[in-house]
């Protein structure tokens, strides 16, 4: 009976527009997805895990994981969704502080074909352990179980304190400025050779991907040759770069989590973003010239300078670019702009 009512009820939703999938248990989510391509598996779990947080169900969305992560055999002894921890395309839309042992861990489920996925096994095996030495605290991952369809992961529970907003700007000048300085001590990143591709590709960047043919157009628009203006800059020295660093990431006591876009990308890439942030959030007001130099030039060896200063006006200006159709922005275009083509002729 109950079925039948529902049937009735999808059918008078989806003349609104709205979708629904019914299912009466984690065993008949299981039974309905197991043969599904794992996009769709993704996509189905996302839906469900999202009703599941909302109902508060842990009971149900531990039996889910099971289902999904036969070798999934820790004893949650307590567990709590959080809120607002941040969505993206790599992991289900739900999040949870869980008890372990007496320990707090935070959990997350990434789909298992995410390029996030083998970035965050990088960065633990490979650069964790540099940047911690430099001051850099970052979440440890602890463990991980791995499925078919999604990975659960559990990373060290960190406790966070949020920055006022007269630290924003001084913290993430400082963290990356120590992820610069680890950089210098890591031989192994140098050339590059033995870094995978879904490490060191910048071009597969959140932003710089949704900005790229717009900045393309400006560039062009400018007298400039994008391909090899960026084919210049991918061959620059490649550091350590978080590629996310906001508010949303980093904390007081150089605290930073979210290593997600986490890359060995072209010197430049991860203060750009920063300073991106800053401009759009309204943290800096103008990007006077000396910016730059003020808070870097000490920081930055002679030797490194000049493709820093060049690098950060390239990204600087593809992140920004949609945002040049604002009159407040047309003059920081020109100057970028001006910046570039400098560049390009010598």
């Amino acid at each position: 009976m109950k079925k039948k009512f529902y049937k009735i009820l999808q059918k008078q939703l989806q003349k609104f527009g709205v979708y629904t999938q019914y299912y009466a248990s984690d065993r008949a989510i299981h039974y309905h997805l197991k043969s599904k391509p794992i996009v769709i598996q993704n996509y189905e779990l996302n839906k469900v895990s999202k009703s599941i947080q909302v109902a508060n169900n842990h009971s149900f969305y531990q039996s889910l994981l099971r289902k999904f992560v036969p070798d999934w055999d820790i004893k949650i002894e307590a567990a709590q969704f959080i809120f607002g921890a941040g969505m993206g395309a790599s992991s289900l839309d739900c999040y949870r502080r869980v008890n372990i042992n007496g320990n707090s861990y935070f959990e997350k489920v990434y789909f298992s074909e995410h390029d996030d996925l083998k970035r965050i096994k990088w960065f633990h095996l490979n650069a964790y352990n540099s940047i911690s030495r430099f001051g850099i605290t970052a979440p440890a991952l602890h463990n991980l179980f791995e499925g078919k369809a999604f990975v659960i992961t559990y990373f060290q529970f960190l406790d966070l304190l949020p920055l006022v907003h007269s630290e924003v700007e001084e913290n993430f000048i400082s963290i990356s400025k120590k992820l610069y300085l680890a950089s210098l001590e890591e031989h192994s990143i140098k050339d590059g050779n033995d870094i995978p591709e879904y490490v060191k590709s910048f071009q597969s960047h959140f932003e710089y991907k949704n900005k790229l043919a717009e900045a393309k157009h400006k560039l062009t628009g400018h007298g400039v040759d994008f391909q090899e203006f960026e084919k210049a800059v991918k061959a620059s020295k490649l550091i350590f770069t978080h590629g996310d660093i906001q508010e949303k990431n980093a904390f007081k006591n150089s605290m930073i989590i979210d290593f997600d876009t986490f890359g060995i990308y072209p010197i430049g890439f991860d203060v750009a973003f920063c300073c991106f942030r800053l401009l759009i959030t309204d943290k800096i007001q103008n990007l006077v010239p000396e910016w730059l130099e003020n808070n870097f030039k000490k920081d930055i060896t002679v030797d490194d300078w000049e493709q820093f200063d060049r690098n950060f006006t390239f990204f600087l200006f593809v992140f920004l670019a949609t945002y040049f159709k604002r009159e407040s922005y047309t003059y920081l275009e020109e100057r970028l702009a001006e910046k570039i083509k400098y560049y390009n002729r010598h």
